[in-house]
């Protein structure tokens, strides 16, 4: 069983605010955005489940 302290020291969004962000970490924060691009016409068929309204279009 997890205390609260653990979980609350491993919540995903610590930080809330810009100026609480250390200045040497925000270089770790940018990814490249074309590490996953597939080239044009790499398709495959994939199958998503989901209720009206929730973005399975997009």
């Amino acid at each position: 069983m997890y205390s609260l302290e653990d979980i609350f020291m491993s919540r995903p969004f610590r930080t809330r605010n810009a100026d609480e962000y250390a200045l040497e970490s925000i270089p770790k924060l940018f990814v490249n955005p074309t590490d996953e691009l597939n080239r044009p016409f790499d398709y495959e068929n994939i199958i998503v489940k989901g209720k009206m309204g929730s973005g399975k279009t997009m």
